[in-house]
């Protein structure tokens, strides 16, 4: 039953005198109070435990992160450091290689061309960690001194064979009929198993530079963990 207060007034007014009835009727509210405080904290006690809350956050990071000890996604920007001469030194074609580095990679989930364990070794390439949902993008700068195809892709695999165009996971190609600055986005959201190394490439029908920035924006590959299935 609620508590309800007891009016005081002043003196010399006498119709709310101090008395045992009065005081032990505030003495019974405190009491009253108490036990039910101490009942409320007896039935909580030991209620939510970390065990508890991890049942519900473990699964909240695992789908957001890529793991339940994670507090961010996985994640890297890897960027083009030197510029390629297309055309004549590599040889038209589909081009696998140059000179890449992670500008952000906290999981080390990079491996650089001619260094690195797993997957085709000679090429710069990425392994995907967990299986899940993942963001591919490959975002490529170039220049022209006359009309040329440019394309690039992002190719898959899980062995350590060379990957070539056919293992595309994801396309983009643009035309230029004259001199011209380039740019080629290629991007796929997928799933992908742990275990997965992915690789990209540039190709081009004529004489070209693949630049690793103009006008201040960087030739890049990102990668990013978007969910589990």
């Amino acid at each position: 039953m609620a508590y309800i207060k007891q009016i005081w007034q002043n003196g010399p007014n006498s119709t709310t005198p101090l008395s045992a009835s009065r005081l032990g009727y505030m003495e019974n509210g405190i009491q009253g109070a108490a036990t039910t405080a101490d009942n409320a904290l007896a039935s909580a006690n030991g209620k939510v435990t970390y065990s508890d809350l991890a049942l519900t956050v473990d699964p909240i990071r695992a789908g957001a992160f890529g793991g339940t000890a994670r507090t961010k996604p996985y994640q890297a920007f890897i960027t083009l450091n030197a510029d390629i001469t297309y055309g004549t030194a590599p040889a038209t074609g589909d081009y696998f290689g140059g000179t890449w580095g992670a500008l952000y990679d906290a999981d080390g989930m990079f491996r650089a061309g001619g260094s690195g364990t797993g997957g085709y070794t000679a090429y710069p390439r990425i392994l995907i960690p967990v299986s899940g949902w993942w963001e591919l993008t490959l975002n490529y700068l170039g220049q022209c001194t006359g009309p040329v195809m440019m394309a690039n892709s992002i190719a898959g695999g899980s062995g350590s064979a060379q990957p070539t165009i056919n293992n595309a996971l994801a396309f983009a190609q643009t035309s230029f009929h004259a001199a011209a600055n380039m740019k080629s986005d290629a991007r796929v959201t997928a799933y992908y198993g742990a275990g997965t190394y992915i690789y990209w490439s540039l190709w081009a029908s004529a004489a070209m530079t693949g630049k690793a920035s103009l006008f201040g924006a960087r030739t890049f590959f990102h990668c990013r963990f978007v969910g589990p299935v």
